[in-house]
């Protein structure tokens, strides 16, 4: 019996310390669509922007800022929100529409996200990956 609680005891302090996913602020999350990348960058402060691009993250690492990022059809802004259950939600806005996103952060480079555009009622569900951009790292 005295095996078994600190068997359970164990099991609770290893997973109660474990530390969730966190968004990472220091690059992209990409996901490849038919001919082109959806690209999301998120940043401390909350806000968060989305591209759609036939480029790559080095082609976009000079305008993906939030002090030079234009609305257009292709480019939307918004802000997101982290629950602690690693769920994250948001919505971004162009100069389009509104799309709405909700899924969970499921490692430190991996995101699961439903997509509801407001613009259409188009629905999908995608898996983006983080790629880093060394420019964007903190000094």
């Amino acid at each position: 019996m005295k095996k078994i609680w600190c068997a359970l005891l164990l099991l609770v302090v290893c997973v109660g310390f474990t530390e969730p996913p966190q968004i990472q602020y220091d690059g992209v999350y990409a996901c490849k669509g038919n001919g082109y990348v959806s690209y999301l960058r998120f940043y401390e402060s909350g806000d968060v922007l989305k591209a759609s691009s036939t480029g790559n993250v080095e082609d976009l690492k000079n305008w993906m800022c939030l002090d030079t990022f234009m609305l257009h059809d292709w480019h939307s802004r918004g802000g997101f929100r982290i629950k602690e259950n690693s769920a994250i939600s948001f919505a971004t806005t162009s100069s389009a529409g509104t799309v709405e996103y909700s899924g969970v952060i499921e490692n430190d480079s991996t995101l699961h996200l439903f997509e509801h555009s407001l613009i259409n009622d188009h629905r999908s569900e995608k898996t983006y990956h983080y790629i880093p951009v060394e420019e964007w790292k903190k000094k």
